[in-house]
């Protein structure tokens, strides 16, 4: 074998140059930290590079098409399982309490040989439904994921809080659970749990809590926006003070004279069309009961409520229903023998399907029920509906007095008269044109009446013997003055009518402090419109009042 002569020194092939060898030679030190350096580096490029792939949104379709797969993996599994606990458990194979992705496919597999998803479909949904390690998931991730579930001891246990002593004083326990936005369908495990005073089960799918009863301790529950269609249906513990059932499907209100040591009820949000079952909850101090379709403030008799709240609802009048004349009401009667439900008559009514009426909607509407009504009492109910007199009718000023024509106007309920520990009102949102109806209400400091129907500044007199009344707001309604301004040498009488937000001019604001602080009123007014009332108002408007 014929050898090769080496190549001279300085000529080798891939020699370094010697100033970089002596210094690198020389300082091993720095060689090994700039290897660290190095692979430190590389590895911090790995993870931001590996971040931004997972931080990295699918494109559209991509997504659209996982949550077909998503789906169509839900609906195998409630098909197969009525509870997901054990779907669970039959895709834990080595029963691990671990969801894996081999197992995933096997026991899909098992269940319907036919369902083709694919590993990387169900990578995504592994790392989806995990919070951790994204490649496994637990039964709690499970359950969270993949749809409604019961109740669970373990998943009790994980989310108790806020130790404290028991009742009985022999111990300690557990008193606070918040199980929120987990699709329970059944809470009947936590009857044995009897030491617990504060419950939160809101945002899940609950429709019987009846169990309830077995909490003896039971101080605050939380069960909004939840299937709920009855209130408080279990046995009543002594303890309780506060429930929240907004957001649920409730229409009607049961008697709840049983929860005697209820003191707040939120209500908020449901479909109830009139108050009831309260009339002997005397402890109760705070009704809140915004954005329901109340159509009459009754049946609230001598509660001592300090804060109510019926904002965004169906009422006309603070005390009964504003009156309709004989041929309204004819015209009322015929319209209801041709619809089953005042909503259809709109939706008929409603060409394009816009939820509001404008007046030729309205007009041509009312004119196709047999027999045809006359034009001008056409044209004088649409003024009646369109309060804020925008030239439409929405859905709500529409139902709100729909109905009204049917009341017996001697036999209205006393409204409010009689809450004599009232101190917040706010009815917000209705169809309100006056304000007669209010009681002595000694501690009565603030009153919402903000967006409703009031027409007229006069109306306020109603309000003016309110002696701490000191909050009032009437913004976004229509307001008609009638100002009167007296000069030193002249006196002028006229008429201002705004339409917009005329509560929001000097003229109203002057007004209106006139007539409800003294001289004139008892009140004593500090905020009107969101706004302070100053020194300079006040005695301005003192030149509202006229001698004669």
């Amino acid at each position: 074998m014929q050898e090769t002569d080496p190549l001279p020194s300085g000529e080798h092939e891939g020699e370094p140059d010697p100033a970089e060898t002596e210094q690198v030679e020389g300082d091993p030190t720095v060689s090994e930290e700039t290897k660290e350096n190095d692979e430190e580096t590389s590895s911090a490029n790995e993870q931001q590079q590996q971040q931004q792939q997972q931080q990295r949104p699918f494109p559209r379709w991509q997504r659209r098409k996982q949550m077909v797969v998503d789906s169509a993996v839900k609906d195998l599994l409630s098909e197969r399982f009525e509870d997901m606990k054990k779907a669970f458990m039959s895709l834990d194979l080595n029963e691990d309490g671990k969801v894996s992705l081999k197992e995933m496919r096997a026991g899909l597999a098992l269940m319907d040989a036919t369902v083709s998803v694919s590993d990387e479909e169900l990578r995504k949904i592994l790392y989806n439904a995990s919070s951790e390690d994204r490649t496994s998931i637990d039964l709690d991730e499970f359950l969270s994921y993949f749809g409604p579930h019961a109740l669970y001891v373990n998943e009790i246990e994980r989310h108790l809080s806020r130790v404290a002593a028991t009742a009985d004083g022999r111990g300690f326990a557990f008193v606070e659970l918040s199980i929120k936005n987990r699709k329970l369908t059944d809470i009947v495990a936590i009857k044995d749990y009897v030491h617990l005073r504060f419950l939160d089960f809101s945002h899940n799918m609950l429709t019987d809590v009846s169990c309830l009863g077995c909490l003896p301790q039971l101080v605050k529950v939380d069960l909004s926006h939840n299937q709920l269609t009855s209130i408080l249906s279990f046995r009543p513990p002594l303890a309780l003070r506060e429930a929240n059932y907004s957001h649920n499907q409730v229409s009607a209100m049961n008697d709840l004279s049983g929860h005697r040591f209820l003191e707040v009820l939120d209500l908020s949000s449901n479909s109830i069309s009139s108050i009831g079952g309260i009339s002997r909850n005397f402890a109760l101090k705070r009704l809140i009961l915004d954005d329901n379709e109340i159509m009459e403030l009754a049946n609230l008799n001598d509660l001592r409520i300090r804060y109510l709240s019926i904002a965004n609802n169906r009422l006309s009048a603070v005390i009964g229903f504003e009156g309709f004349q004989e041929d309204e009401v004819e015209v009322f009667r015929n319209l209801e023998a041709c619809y089953d439900e005042m909503k259809l008559a709109f939706d008929a009514m409603d060409a394009n399907q816009d939820g509001i009426l404008d007046r030729k909607e309205f007009l041509r509407g009312l004119k196709l029920i047999d027999p045809p009504p006359d034009e001008k009492v056409l044209h004088k109910i649409l003024d009646r509906l369109d309060k804020n007199r925008d030239g439409t009718i929405d859905k709500v000023e529409f139902l709100s007095l729909a109905r009204r024509h049917s009341q017996a106007v001697l036999n209205v309920d006393n409204g409010i008269e009689r809450l004599g520990h009232l101190v917040e009102l706010n009815l917000s949102g209705n169809v309100i044109t006056r304000l007669n109806g209010f009681g002595v209400h000694p501690a009565l400091r603030k009153i919402d009446l903000s967006s409703t129907a009031v027409e007229a500044i006069d109306e306020l007199k109603n309000l003016a013997h309110l002696p701490l009344l000191e909050e009032l707001n009437l913004s976004n309604t229509i307001v008609s003055l009638q100002v009167i301004v007296r000069a030193p040498s002249l006196t002028i009488g006229f008429q201002v009518a705004q339409q917009g937000d005329a509560s929001q001019s000097t003229c109203f604001r002057l007004k209106a402090i006139h007539i409800l602080n003294p001289p004139q009123g008892k009140c004593k007014l500090k905020l009107l419109n969101e706004q302070f009332v100053s020194a300079e108002e006040i005695v301005s408007s003192l030149n509202f009042y006229d001698q004669r």
